[in-house]
Parts: C-alpha cells; sequence; structure tokens
C-alpha cells in the first residue's frame, strides 16, 4: 500500500489550528494527504490555505461546546492538540478543564475506537526520565515568578492526563517554541541529554507530530509519556 493511500486512513482532529503551531501542523497534515478536521474558536484567524481548503472539515465553537466535536471523536484515529495558554496573561482553566471532559469522553470508548491523542506541554512540566538542567532551572524559576497563572494551567493539563488517561494511548509533547525556522525534524528525548535543546522550531515540531501519526500503533515509542523535543 502506498504511503498516499495509508495516510488517507489517518482521519485527525487538529485543535489550535489559528495559532503559529497549530497552522504549520495543519498544513503538514495537508502535505501527507491525511483526512482533517479542525475545531476553531476564531475562523477569522485562520491560514487563507487553511481557512479555504476544501480538503478540511472546520467545526466552529468553543471549548465549552463540546456538543458540536464529542459525536464525531470515535471517527478519529488521532488528536493533535496545540492548545496552552498564552501569554503571561492567561487566566482561567478552559484548557484543562476542555483536557479533563475530552478524556473522560474518550474512555466510554471501545479500545479500539479510542483516539491516540498528542497533547503540548512545556518544559514546566518535568517527567520522571529528566535530568537536571542548570539553563532550565533558571527559565523555570523566572517563569515561575512571572507567568504563575499559564504555569498552574500547564500543570493542570499534565494532571488531567495523569487523572483521565487510563486506557488511552496519549503523549505529552515538551517543546519550548522559537519562530525561527527550522529545516529539520524534531527528536524527541528527554530534558537534561546530551542532545536535548533549549528551543525548537515550531516547524520543527510541527514535522514531527506529523511523522508521529504516520507511526503504526506498534511503532509508537511515548504512549503515555512526556518526552521533550529537540531540534536536530
Amino acid at each position: 500500500m502506498s504511503s498516499v493511500a495509508s495516510n488517507t486512513k489517518k482521519n485527525i482532529l487538529i485543535l489550535g489550528s489559528t495559532g503559529p503551531l497549530g497552522a504549520l501542523t495543519t498544513l503538514q497534515a495537508l502535505a501527507h494527504h491525511f483526512k482533517i478536521t479542525i475545531f476553531v474558536r476564531s475562523p477569522e484567524k485562520l491560514a487563507r490555505e487553511i481557512k479555504d481548503n476544501q480538503n478540511i472539515t472546520m467545526i466552529v465553537g468553543q471549548l465549552t461546546e463540546t456538543a458540536k466535536l464529542f459525536p464525531l471523536l470515535p471517527s478519529f484515529s488521532h488528536i493533535v492538540s496545540v492548545l496552552g495558554p498564552q501569554g503571561l496573561s492567561y487566566k482561567g482553566k478552559a484548557i484543562s478543564e476542555f483536557h479533563d471532559v475530552l478524556l473522560q469522553e474518550i474512555s466510554t470508548f471501545p479500545t479500539s475506537h479510542r483516539p491516540y491523542v498528542l497533547a503540548l506541554s512545556t518544559p514546566s512540566q518535568e517527567a520522571p526520565q529528566d535530568t537536571y538542567s542548570l539553563p532550565m532551572y533558571l527559565m523555570l524559576m523566572i517563569f515561575k515568578r512571572v507567568g504563575a497563572r499559564p504555569y498552574s494551567e500547564i500543570r493542570a493539563i499534565t494532571q488531567s492526563f495523569e487523572k483521565y488517561g487510563h486506557g488511552i494511548q496519549w503523549t505529552l509533547y515538551i517543546g519550548n517554541l522559537t519562530d525561527t525556522e527550522g529545516k529539520g525534524f524534531a527528536s524527541a528525548g528527554w530534558i537534561g541529554d546530551e542532545r536535548w535543546k533549549l528551543s525548537t522550531s515550531r516547524s520543527g515540531i510541527a514535522r514531527w507530530l506529523i511523522r508521529e501519526v504516520e507511526c503504526e500503533e506498534s511503532q509508537r515509542k511515548w504512549v503515555c509519556m512526556m518526552p521533550a523535543l529537540s531540534e536536530n
């Protein structure tokens, strides 16, 4: 079976397509011939090549309007979320509360109909396999002081997966995003590893996400883990 034919069987839901990382991920998914649905709050913020593309199904709604989205969840093979608190002034727990109800809903499905969930996190959330990194330590100390609310929300997202992710295949990918245009793929590992870098381009993360979607279930290396992404 050709890669194109195989990819047309991948029916993915992308959350966060209006942001820079979400737009790059959606365009990468289009290039790989996936069947794509996006769930957006503000369609006017979408890039034109996404908004006007007839190969994308768009659902408009708030994160609280789950009735628009949840009936479709069993049809998806993957859910790719790039949702995250935007800016230091972020308030509330809309994203973590959405993940709470999303995972609880998925857990009611037969195992064969539970999509693989890939969700964004940041270095604010440590994985058990991480080791000490002085640059990361200093960055987190600053972030905890000036960004207490988004820091709390990021940790709450992780707790959503720890509490409600049992029996579901999920990966929380950790990336410290930059606006630089990466040319390669991000690679997954752990904070403090020799190959780990403090920042990763959005384009590198988008390519990594699509590569993970392309993997067959038996090839998934990061299920129920929180790997840190670095540019090759």
